[in-house]
């Protein structure tokens, strides 16, 4: 059978979750993500909140900006709400209110589980049709949706080493365009927040190495 990823964000590193999703055979890779809980697939990101969690971020407003991230950020997201709604203690309209907007207003597949081993098992189900059945790939920078000049321009040089989405945003915004950052030395590349020399000699040479098939240099 083809080995079937997840990407599971290095704060989200519940034990009974992660040793069941070795049970059914996934191949689990830990890193930190920006958006979800979860990577399933390009499209697919899971966030997963106890039912307590839910509750607290309804009433402290983290929900619907969450939401809205993860609906701007991924194709096809869902949200995996954890435990019996008996321990829910808002009024049952809060909880079936916000449901209903996370569907309607973010597009947001909402599934509840009655505890972290059928949450593993689903989001394992969910790795298998996008992995297996629909021949989609898991990565680390996938799902985000592209709609402007300036998405795409984030994303090309938040590929590069060592640069993520808002390091790439603050090489853009010094640097105007990319061929201005494939142009900058290593000194003015050195100069941007969080780029360290060594970091910005391995970007320089991205910009500027001959390339080669056999090419180990990331190695740097």
């Amino acid at each position: 059978m083809k080995e079937i990823r997840v990407i599971v964000d290095d704060r989200e590193r519940d034990l009974d979750i992660l040793y069941r999703l070795e049970e059914l055979n996934l191949d689990i890779e830990i890193r930190h993500l920006e958006i979800g809980d979860y990577l399933a697939s390009d499209r697919i990101a899971i966030e997963r909140k106890s039912i307590e969690d839910f509750q607290r971020s309804i009433i402290d407003g983290r929900l619907f900006k969450q939401a809205k991230r993860l609906r701007d950020s991924f194709e096809r997201p869902v949200l995996i709400i954890e435990g019996s709604k008996e321990y829910f203690l808002l009024n049952s309209n809060v909880y079936s209110g916000a449901i209903a907007s996370l569907i309607a207003h973010y597009n947001i597949s909402v599934i509840n589980t009655s505890d972290k081993t059928e949450t593993a098992d689903i989001v394992a189900q969910i790795c298998k049709h996008e992995q297996i059945d629909e021949h989609r790939a898991v990565s680390f920078k996938a799902g985000r949706i592209l709609k402007t000049d300036s998405d795409y321009m984030e994303q090309i040089v938040g590929s590069l080493p060592y640069v993520g989405p808002i390091t790439a945003k603050e090489l853009l915004l010094r640097f105007k365009t990319i061929r201005n950052i494939a142009n900058a030395s290593i000194e003015q590349l050195d100069s941007i927040r969080n780029i360290s020399r060594k970091k910005a000699t391995r970007i320089y040479q991205i910009f500027n190495n001959t390339y080669c098939i056999d090419n180990n240099s990331e190695s740097y």
